[in-house]
């Protein structure tokens, strides 16, 4: 793969911000962890970081309800489990917030219009929207951005370009002026063959210590 997604950036007006693992702490391993503990063993065959089975590109993609996918799980379970068990295991990737990246953002809000481009589901969504309205003055997490993209209320996720045309129109942004980020590297090939410039962060990489933008 080129190297441009390392390169300096360049006149850059727009920010398109991933949410996991790049905002906020999340945990493969734990939540493979946990409904293996619950009786699922190839959970993270059908659930990881670069693919999903099709019952969880449903459920991100907002096409199946809570209820609909904790009875998925169970069926898939060799055990008698409850769906509190099950909602655990699922919440178990969440982490926290890298605090010092939020409020990298807080302070400069007025520098760059934000977007936030998020594979999730409403699940999630509700757990991790509670933990920000708690930790930051009951402020909601949408509020530093001028629009977030979750792709359960879109109907689309990543890395199809379709998402990404969707964001693009929506916001009425020019790719090449717009600096996606995000720390799998199949959605950064996504952005580089639509004309954006990428940075693909890291695990040791944090937004607010790259020096760049």
């Amino acid at each position: 793969m080129s190297e441009n997604h390392h390169q300096p950036m360049s006149n850059i007006k727009n920010i398109i911000f991933d949410f996991g693992a790049v905002l906020y702490d999340i945990d493969f391993l734990k939540m493979t962890s946990a409904f293996e503990k619950i009786g699922i063993s190839n959970f993270n065959q059908q659930y990881a970081q670069s693919q999903a089975s099709e019952l969880f590109c449903l459920m991100e993609k907002g096409k199946m309800d809570a209820q609909d996918f904790f009875g998925e799980i169970h069926k898939q379970s060799n055990k008698n489990i409850t769906t509190q068990q099950v909602e655990e295991a699922w919440n178990a990737i969440l982490l926290d917030y890298r605090k010092e990246s939020i409020q990298w953002l807080m302070r400069n809000q007025s520098k760059y219009r934000y977007f936030l481009l998020s594979n999730t589901n409403i699940i999630h969504y509700q757990c991790f929207s509670k933990q920000f309205s708690d930790q930051f003055s009951g402020i909601s997490l949408e509020s530093l951005f001028e629009k977030a993209f979750y792709s359960f209320e879109i109907g689309m996720r990543k890395p199809d370009s379709e998402i990404f045309r969707f964001v693009l129109s929506e916001a009425k942004l020019n790719p090449q002026e717009t600096l996606f980020v995000d720390d799998t590297l199949i959605h950064i090939e996504t952005g580089l063959s639509l004309g954006f410039q990428c940075h693909h962060l890291l695990p040791n990489e944090r937004i607010e210590t790259l020096g760049k933008f």
